[in-house]
């Protein structure tokens, strides 16, 4: 009896603990079941955001955000420097103007702007250069001797608030020509020449100054000027103001002379054409025989406005 009720027991502990695997079993099974599910909607949950959206948007909307920032940032930026480099230019034109007209102390009346409009645009030519000297005495050369005149003429009326252009201003070569042509292109409102003159034989000095044949009163009217200021700042002979074919008086369309400031074969003339005080002289002369024309050109055009307008009822 015992045995057989040992045995029933062994059978019932079996029994219980083989139910109790295969139900172990299923829970496992049932639970790796589950877990993907679980999972992908844990992923799913996340990816919802409060009202339904992706919140992996969110990122996108920061990363675009950003960008629009730097975009702007970087338009400051690139407005602010340009406002600075227009700034810098524009201080830099007042400088070179103060500096130019030897402005001192507390007078700025030297300063100009780049915007401001010039009195007049003047183009001024230094005879020869180049392979062409022109004349000659030893090594005194009219190319050389032209070009430093023509540069203090060209300070000069720099300084009264003319615009000046220069035909040369190294040793370079053009043909007469090839000036007339550069003249017209450029359309300035005078066109001056400066040259030395030389006589091969008999004696001669002085200063003389030409203008076209055919070319109307105002290239006369330039010339004169020109010749009467140069005459009166030098003391120099005056041998006046004449009409000459020369092509750069000739061919050019706007108001043109050529002045020869002396000889180069007088030898009293010869060393006062290297002397840096009659150098200034003879600048000064042409520039206020420049600007002596303009005014009265100015006055002119005044005052037939006036008269035209009087006129009128």
């Amino acid at each position: 009896m015992e045995e057989r009720s040992r045995q029933r027991y062994r059978s019932k502990r079996i029994q219980s603990w083989e139910k109790e695997k295969r139900e172990s079993g299923r829970n496992q099974e049932s639970k790796e079941n589950r877990e993907p599910g679980r999972n992908r909607g844990q992923k799913e949950n996340r990816g919802l955001g409060r009202n339904g959206g992706s919140s992996g948007k969110r990122p996108q909307r920061r990363k675009r955000r950003r960008r629009r920032q730097q975009v702007a940032l970087r338009i400051g930026i690139c407005a602010v420097l340009a406002a600075l480099g227009i700034l810098l230019i524009v201080l830099l034109f007042m400088l070179g103007s103060a500096v130019s007209k030897g402005v001192k102390g507390g007078d700025f009346s030297g300063f100009s702007f780049p915007w401001e409009k010039a009195e007049a645009v003047i183009m001024l030519d230094a005879g020869h250069g180049g392979k062409d000297q022109g004349t000659s005495y030893g090594d005194i050369l009219e190319k050389e001797l032209t070009l430093e005149i023509t540069k203090r003429v060209e300070k000069l009326l720099k300084d009264a608030g003319y615009a000046v252009e220069m035909i040369r201003t190294g040793d370079d070569s053009m043909n007469v020509y090839e000036r007339s042509r550069h003249a017209n292109q450029k359309e300035p409102d005078v066109f001056v020449s400066i040259h030395c003159n030389f006589l091969e034989r008999g004696e001669a000095s002085g200063i003389e100054t030409y203008y076209g044949k055919d070319r109307g009163q105002d290239s006369q009217s330039l010339a004169e000027k020109i010749q009467a200021s140069t005459v009166e700042k030098t003391g120099a002979v005056d041998r006046g103001a004449r009409t000459e074919d020369f092509v750069v008086v000739k061919e050019t369309k706007m108001p043109a002379a050529l002045i020869e400031v002396g000889f180069l074969s007088d030898p009293h003339e010869r060393e006062l054409l290297q002397d840096e005080e009659y150098q200034k002289k003879l600048a000064q002369g042409i520039a206020d025989g420049i600007m002596d024309y303009w005014e009265s050109q100015k006055e002119a055009e005044t005052g037939t406005d006036t008269e035209s307008s009087s006129d009128t009822p």
